[in-house]
């Protein structure tokens, strides 16, 4: 696909600084370049060269986005590690897809929620999508909005392993982490 948006919405080319045992040499990331895709306004530019692992990891986070949870089932492994390195109350790891699955559908006081792409890096077998959230809660509480990275590690057509970022700080504005009267209520 040709670069249809001008400037940094541009489809662009980059090299991947590591792989698995170190540093790159210049002649394997010159035959094996990152390729970088935009996102904007939730229009994908998606070139023709994105690769099966970075297709699976957007509808995987298209899944997760949208709580289509037996969706995301058959995007993920069945022994899916799921690893938050800074959640408000501390590190989390989950195993297995049902107990992501399970993490995931916990959080219901929100009415809509979405994860917009921006950014998308192909690393091959891992893969690297920046973020933004946006959600209404149930009970008219102010937007809830963060940035998002998530590394994805895909194999044999599934994501093996799904690391999540965010901006704790605006978790923490919103009191995430910490007991709600609309979560106690089961809203």
């Amino acid at each position: 696909m040709a670069n249809v948006l001008p400037g940094r919405f541009a489809s662009s080319r980059w090299s991947c600084a590591r792989q698995r045992g170190g540093p790159i040499k210049p002649a394997a990331w010159q035959s094996r370049p990152l390729t970088t895709t935009h996102f904007l306004k939730g229009q994908a530019m998606v070139p023709d060269d994105l690769s099966p692992n970075a297709r699976l990891a957007l509808r995987a986070l298209a899944c997760a986005s949208e709580r289509n949870l037996e969706g995301f089932r058959t995007c993920c492994a069945p022994d899916i590690v799921l690893d938050f390195p800074f959640h408000p109350n501390g590190a989390q790891t989950h195993y297995g897809v049902d107990e992501m699955i399970r993490e995931f559908s916990v959080e219901k006081v929100f009415e809509t929620f979405r994860i917009d792409p921006q950014e998308v890096l192909d690393c091959g077998d891992k893969i690297i999508i920046e973020g933004r959230s946006h959600g209404t809660y149930r009970s008219g509480r102010p937007p809830y909005g963060n940035h998002y990275i998530f590394i994805m590690a895909c194999k044999d057509g599934k994501v093996t392993h799904w690391k999540e970022f965010y901006n704790p700080l605006e978790a923490l504005k919103q009191n995430y982490g910490k007991p709600r009267p609309e979560k106690q209520a089961g809203a």
